[in-house]
């Protein structure tokens, strides 16, 4: 869940700071923070979409809301 809420968190700060004026400081963080950290997004992004999500799994179901 923890991994979910920081793609969420990092995908709406992108979108932020190209809709609201004056947010090109916190783009250049964000920017900054994505590149030093886009291996680690991009690997727990990867296993977030791995995880089976099929509604009769009430097994794996139960297991993805944990994760």
């Amino acid at each position: 869940m923890q991994r979910l809420a920081l793609a969420i968190f990092i995908l709406s700060a992108l979108t932020i700071s190209h809709v609201l004026p004056g947010a090109a400081a916190q783009s250049t963080d964000v920017r900054a923070y994505r590149q030093a950290h886009e291996a680690d997004i991009i690997n727990e992004f990867s296993e977030l979409l791995s995880l089976p999500n099929v509604a009769s799994d009430h097994i794996n179901i139960r297991r993805n809301a944990m994760a």
